[in-house]
């Protein structure tokens, strides 16, 4: 079992909020209460699905080559995805990107509803 105590700032590996960040609340047996970064919604997660941010963080990706379409993304990229929403990369993670979107919103996009790149 991983170790977390209350303050430290994680990131969520596994699970339905996958490459989500937040903060430890609270500890109980193999479970974390967390503050999520982004809408401060308090979630109970298993430990084992949380890794400490500064660790994740070290080996994020810069970017990532989608192999089908030969076009590496990036943070800072324009993107348009779902054949109608444009955004631009914000982080890149393993098997989607966070982007913000043109109405402000932030979204995670999976590589394969990636349309184009926009130069």
């Amino acid at each position: 079992m991983k170790y977390f105590e209350p303050g430290d700032h994680v990131r969520i590996i596994d699970g339905k909020f996958k490459g989500e960040t937040g903060i430890v609340i609270s500890i109980e047996g193999n479970h974390a209460n967390i503050a999520l970064t982004q809408n401060n919604r308090e979630i109970r997660i298993f430990a084992n699905n949380l890794k400490l941010k500064s660790e994740i963080d070290s080996g994020l990706m810069t970017g990532f080559i989608d192999k089908k379409k030969a076009t590496q993304y990036s943070a800072n990229d324009l993107i348009m995805y779902n054949n109608k929403n444009v955004g631009v990369v914000l982080q890149v993670q393993e098997d989607y990107l966070k982007v913000i979107n043109d109405e402000g919103e932030i979204a995670n996009v999976k590589i394969g509803d990636i349309n184009k790149k926009i130069d």
